[in-house]
């Protein structure tokens, strides 16, 4: 899994969070939760899927801070993976 932000980036605030996979996620399987470094889950939207890449965004900009990408998908073989990964907004 790839991302931009990538992981353990500093970066200005994102518009969308991008998620790129190696096979394409069930759209209806997969999901990803965005969380402050106090664990607060920030809301977001999908904005869709594109063949191996899942988009979200923030429903609200993002402050300067530490997030955590929460994520899992299911493929078209049902095969589940998950991770995280942390990016800084400066």
């Amino acid at each position: 899994m790839n991302s931009q932000p990538g992981a353990d980036a500093t970066t200005a605030a994102p518009g969308d969070i991008e998620l790129r996979f190696s096979e394409a996620p069930l759209a209806r399987l997969s999901g990803v939760e965005l969380q402050t470094a106090s664990g607060a889950v920030i809301p977001v939207s999908s904005k869709g899927m594109d063949k191996n890449m899942l988009v979200v965004i923030p429903q609200h900009p993002l402050k300067t801070g530490s997030y955590t990408v929460k994520w899992h998908v299911v493929t078209a073989d049902t095969h589940r993976t998950q991770g995280a990964f942390a990016f800084t907004v400066r």
